[in-house]
């Protein structure tokens, strides 16, 4: 009987022992990170009121459930002036309004706080949503009360994550550790003329990056150009057929460019940034890039940014 009990309390033992090292072994397989796959995307939302043109911007990390992991916010405005022979100024600079943070509308804060804070309060909320939940996001006139500490209108935020899940240009990566993803848009406005029209052309860019400790892992580029006719001193409703890289291959289709549709050139041109820290992506260059014959100054302008303020 003894050697019965014994027996039992050797095997009840050697359970416990290899319990413990089973679970052991378990919790450092649990603490190894494990590498995920994500893409990256852009869209973008652009609307009209009379000489003044903006466009927001929103960069959107998203994971395999198809949930927002990181959501990036900015938006820049460009109000175009007349000169005195009917044409626009086109000497003006802009900023974004991340860009010109305290500054922007310095002169009467709103209460829930500067621009850039409250669009960090949208890009925290819709954080681990899905596209559906956010273009679900009730709406009255453009604002919601569903999102603490923003209280702008965000129906243009709204647009622009929608552009961002829908987009065909979504670029893919792999990563298992912490990541930061920084967007940025710059924008002019110049005189141009068609059929002997007058026109005010606006320009902007738009590039989204994602660093793993420092190096850029992913980095995506877009720009688009939106005319309206003046007529004196009105402007006219702008034509926007949508970014470049919505228009796809319908972009410049009557002239296809040697080294491939805009879309394709400008993927190679952002790739050239991956594997570099934000100081080194000043050292790009912009032209003689293999597979991309564009100038390609104003987009390594706008990664650069990008890539400078990544969070």
């Amino acid at each position: 009987m003894k050697k019965i009990i014994s027996l039992v309390l050797i095997l009840t033992l050697s359970v416990f022992a290899f319990a413990a090292c089973g679970g052991k072994d378990n919790k450092d397989d649990e603490n190894t990170p494990v590498e995920k796959n994500y893409s990256l995307a852009i869209g973008v939302a652009t609307t009209q009121s009379g000489a003044k043109v903006t466009n927001t911007v929103a960069a959107l990390v998203i994971g395999e459930d198809g949930k927002i992991v990181s959501c990036r916010i900015d938006c820049i405005d460009v109000s175009a002036t007349l000169l005195d022979d009917g044409t626009v100024d086109a000497s003006k600079t802009y900023k974004s309004k991340a860009e010109l943070g305290d500054t922007y509308d310095s002169y009467s804060p709103m209460p829930a706080g500067r621009w850039y804070q409250q669009a960090q309060a949208f890009e925290t909320y819709v954080t681990g949503k899905t596209q559906a939940e956010v273009t679900g996001i009730a709406l009255e006139a453009g604002k919601t009360t569903l999102i603490a500490g923003c209280t702008i209108a965000v129906s243009d935020f709204v647009k622009a994550v929608d552009n961002a899940f829908k987009s065909a240009h979504k670029i893919s990566f792999k990563t298992a550790s912490e990541i930061k993803v920084g967007v940025a848009v710059n924008a002019d406005v110049a005189p141009a003329t068609k059929n002997d029209a007058v026109l005010a052309k606006y320009t902007a860019d738009f590039a989204a990056t994602v660093t793993v400790d420092g190096k850029i892992v992913a980095s995506v580029i877009d720009s688009n150009e939106v005319n309206s006719t003046i007529t004196g001193t009105e402007f006219g409703a702008i034509v926007n057929p949508g970014t470049k890289l919505e228009q796809g291959d319908t972009y410049d289709s009557y002239s296809p460019m040697p080294a491939g549709r805009w879309y394709q050139q400008v993927e190679a041109f952002a790739a050239t940034a991956v594997g570099k820290t934000a100081a080194e992506v000043a050292g790009l260059a912009t032209e003689g890039v293999a597979g991309c014959s564009i100038y390609a100054g104003g987009y390594k302008a706008a990664l650069e940014k990008a890539a400078a303020n990544v969070r």
